[in-house]
């Protein structure tokens, strides 16, 4: 059984930890299955929009998909739950990658 088989059957057994459905997202993105795990963060963020650890890489499957303005929303709703959770060096993680994008933008 492979990462993404175990995962599954972990969810199935867990369908509410958010953790394994962030988890499973990874995995089809490392798979190569971006869209499977772009719709697994979107849902993600829909049930549980303060899971932080998402909004990271959510942003980066945006940008790699060359969809910019929804990266940087992304990126900006998850600076702005990092400062309220007080997690500072998150926010300065999202910080960043948002400005790499506006970066782009110029070059």
């Amino acid at each position: 059984m492979n990462r993404y088989q175990e995962i599954q059957k972990m969810l199935a057994e867990q369908p509410d930890d958010d953790f394994l459905h962030y988890a499973l997202a990874l995995e089809c993105i490392n798979m190569g299955q971006v869209k499977e795990g772009q719709i697994i963060l979107e849902n993600l963020r829909e049930k549980s929009p303060g899971y932080l650890g998402l909004y990271h890489k959510l942003g980066n499957v945006y940008n790699l998909t060359e969809q910019k303005e929804k990266a940087m929303e992304v990126f900006e709703a998850g600076i702005r739950l990092a400062e309220d959770l007080q997690q500072f060096k998150t926010r300065d993680e999202l910080k960043s990658a948002l400005q790499m994008i506006k970066d782009e933008e110029w070059d």
